[in-house]
């Protein structure tokens, strides 16, 4: 079991370790906003079954033993610089609130995760992770809340979920603690500048600082919906966010992209992000006339090197897409300049996101926004989590977030996908984004029949073709009898 840490945090035995730039790069935004939530990252999923809570706060001291990451907070150090400490013991407590009280409906649940999860950390101080079980009659209800220097999202919660239910599992079904083995991976510590070169440019940084100051001279970084509610009211509001968040059905709608001929060739998510992404930008140009979008997306680095596939933590960063669309462009025009300006910019992807800001005009940010883009574009598939009982998600409502508004997409089954919209306040209007949800889906469907269609006509040419080439060569044949 994990032991209780002493008072005294600067013992020996604690491991000092230098920050990864994508550990750098939230450090420095945290800066800009000290002690907030906008840095959370979370997941909250529901169990249709009442989960042990011995078993699960065991679950997870076996995960916090084999991941240091866990373990971490940032400390300074005497040249004022970030470092990473990692504590060899800590004592971790799981939330736990028990309730078989009816009335506590899904409203209620959704208000205490959503209280949970918007509590800040402090970054300088352990833990920088928090876990809570609601136990609702038949039901549990865990939530995982991360800060972001810690994890990247999905992927972490991902390895995170898959370790505690593989311990979880084994000590419920009888086994002893001593022949539970502890999986072996690569520590956070072990991390050192060779495998950071292999996740980072270091070579060359000229010439990727080149490229984004190219790339990113004269962008419009702004999002031009309806006006502003400060500017109409008079008032500022503070950058407090709302979401709205539901399901959408797409029978086969991996088969339409899997056969479409400008995807056929696209590997794993990203075939999801080109489409999903360039259906949100068409609808920006059809419905607000926005011709420019500076788009953030989340980059995970973690095929890039094998011994991180399993490592909890933040290795990736954020690649800054710069779409610019005519007026006249069709979704298949969208969909190829989205896929050329991916690919334009993905051998400078791992260039440090401060290097980029600091190379950058950046006159035109909020402080209290992330600089280089207003909007971020996060995919992710929960196809990935081992969880053999029947589950699902719970949305909880965000506080504030760093940005003007984050577009979620969640890839639930081959007919299911959850969409999410958390926005800015000051930004929007309500009635902007209920027009944007409004007309997401009916413009999937309509583009998927576009692309479905364009495939049918290839497979058909082909096929005409292949009966014309067989059909002369019989004729050839019989001329030469």
């Amino acid at each position: 079991m994990i032991k209780k840490l002493t008072k005294d945090n600067s013992i020996p035995e604690n491991k000092i370790c230098t920050l990864t730039p994508s550990e750098e790069r939230f450090f420095f935004l945290s800066r800009f906003c000290p002690d907030s939530e906008a840095f959370n990252e979370n997941i909250a999923i529901i169990f249709e079954r009442r989960l042990d809570e011995i078993f699960l706060k065991y679950a997870f001291e076996k995960v916090i033993e084999t991941q240091e990451i866990l373990r971490s907070f940032i400390y300074i150090d005497e040249f004022e610089d970030p470092t990473l400490c990692i504590l060899p013991e800590v004592f971790f407590e799981l939330d736990i609130t028990n309730s078989n009280d009816s009335s506590l409906n899904y409203h209620n649940t959704q208000r205490l995760v959503s209280d949970y999860i918007n509590r800040p950390f402090i970054i300088y101080k352990w833990p920088l992770f928090r876990v809570s079980l609601i136990q609702v009659n038949n039901k549990s209800i865990l939530t995982m809340v991360m800060h972001h220097i810690i994890s990247d999202g999905y992927p972490s919660f991902t390895i995170l979920i898959n370790e505690v239910m593989y311990y979880y599992e084994l000590i419920s079904k009888g086994r002893d603690d001593k022949s539970i083995l502890i999986k072996k991976i690569i520590q956070r510590s072990q991390i050192t500048e060779a495998h950071q070169s292999s996740l980072y440019l270091f070579k060359n940084k000229q010439e990727h600082i080149y490229f984004w100051k190219k790339y990113l001279l004269g962008s419009n970084q702004n999002i031009n919906f309806s006006k502003r509610i400060s500017d109409i009211s008079g008032y500022q509001y503070p950058y407090f966010s709302k979401f709205i968040a539901k399901k959408i059905r797409i029978p086969k709608f991996k088969n339409y992209l899997y056969d479409s001929p400008q995807l056929r060739c696209i590997n794993g998510i990203d075939k999801y992000k080109f489409f999903f992404l360039s259906v949100l930008l068409k609808l920006f140009l059809d419905l607000f006339n926005q011709k420019e979008v500076c788009v953030g997306l989340p980059i995970f680095n973690r095929d890039n090197l094998e011994e991180i596939k399993k490592l909890i933590g933040y290795f990736g960063g954020v690649l800054v897409l710069r779409s610019k669309i005519l007026e006249n462009d069709c979704f298949e025009d969208v969909l190829l300049n989205v896929i050329k300006n991916y690919q334009q910019i993905l051998p400078h992807a791992n260039l440090p996101f401060q290097e980029i800001v600091k190379n950058t005009d950046q006159k035109w940010r909020e402080i209290h926004k992330t600089p280089l883009f207003n909007i971020l574009f996060v995919i992710s598939s929960l196809e990935d989590m081992k969880i053999s009982n029947s589950f699902s998600l719970l949305n909880p409502s965000i506080t504030k977030i760093p940005y003007s508004i984050i577009f979620s997409i969640n890839i639930l089954n081959n007919d299911l996908i959850s969409f999410r919209i958390d926005y800015d306040r000051d930004s929007f209007h309500d009635d902007d984004i209920m027009l944007l949800i409004s007309n997401f889906q009916i413009s999937l469907q309509k583009n998927l029949k576009i692309i479905s269609n364009k495939s049918h006509s290839t497979k058909l040419l082909l096929s005409l073709t292949k009966k014309m080439i067989f059909f002369f060569s019989l004729i050839k044949f019989f001329n030469n009898l």
